[in-house]
């Protein structure tokens, strides 16, 4: 009983909340929540304060008292505080903070752009991340005229996942930024990972710079090619997204020789260490 007869300092939290909002304002970021205020005085007395609701009713700030030309307003704490002060009666206040508040606005301007990912994602030995999916894929974000030209994209609060082998699929924020507000905040994303893997692929032969009439025939027709490649990309993968070829300049100015030689010209996205198994081989030109 004697400890309550003590003096204290508590912090005391009350809501914050903007009134007087126009239909058509948007904004952009929400001013701070709460404010602290730092009370002294005898434990019984504080108790009071703790328990008691009517310190949870918010303090107002009134939107049309704050308008600006650069849509971003800023309001003293002290101008708050008459509100503040009634509620304590007798007691200390020791301080309140923030200092200040501030929220930036707009009347509705907005820009639609995709979200990114960000943070570090590494999957486990011999695995790849494969492909990478949000839902939703894009957000529409609200500011000035000024940021929005200047938004290409919103990046997801880092994540860091490591050595993963099984399909991921998480909750994430989004990373907000001064100025604006970001809608929706938060995007479901999913990580396909997938196992690396070594095939062969037979790609057909075609002749580069070979005259109108003449008709290259190689033995054989078809070059095996070899890559490493994730399972799930194989499967959707065709002999068209390959290029093997002969060049004809080259086999006519080596006239001797009975071979001609193979070039892999192209292969699809994420594909690693391609290489023709047999580069030589023979072949015919026919009239």
């Amino acid at each position: 009983m004697h400890t309550m007869e003590e003096v204290y300092e508590v912090e005391v939290s009350i809501p914050v909340k903007i009134t007087n909002i126009p239909a058509n304002v948007v904004i952009t970021t929400g001013i701070t929540d709460s404010i602290k205020v730092t009370i002294k005085d005898k434990g019984f007395d504080l108790l009071s304060y703790i328990d008691n609701d009517d310190e949870r009713v918010p303090v107002e700030v009134d939107f049309k008292k704050y308008t600006s030309e650069d849509f971003h307003s800023i309001v003293a704490v002290n101008s708050l505080a008459r509100q503040v002060m009634p509620r304590f009666k007798k007691t200390n206040v020791v301080s309140i903070k923030p200092d200040r508040f501030e929220f930036y606005y707009n009347y509705g301007r907005n820009k639609k752009v995709p979200v990114m990912l960000a943070g570090k994602i590494s999957p486990a030995e011999m695995y790849f991340l494969s492909k990478v999916h949000f839902s939703p894929d894009s957000v529409l974000v609200y500011a000035t005229k000024d940021v929005l030209d200047k938004v290409e994209s919103v990046p997801i609060k880092p994540v860091m996942i490591d050595n993963f082998k099984d399909t991921i699929t998480l909750t994430t924020e989004l990373a907000q930024r001064r100025g604006m507000k970001i809608v929706p905040e938060k995007v479901r994303l999913t990580l396909y990972p997938d196992i690396y893997s070594e095939a062969t692929i037979d790609v057909p032969i075609t002749c580069n710079n070979i005259p109108s009439g003449k008709i290259l025939r190689t033995f054989p027709s078809k070059a095996k090619v070899v890559i490493v490649v994730g399972m799930r990309q194989f499967k959707e993968m065709s002999v068209h997204d390959f290029t093997v070829t002969a060049d004809y300049n080259e086999i006519v100015s080596n006239p001797d020789k009975h071979t001609c030689h193979l070039t892999l010209r192209t292969t699809p996205v994420n594909v690693y260490r391609a290489h023709i198994v047999d580069d030589e081989v023979d072949y015919l030109i026919e009239e």
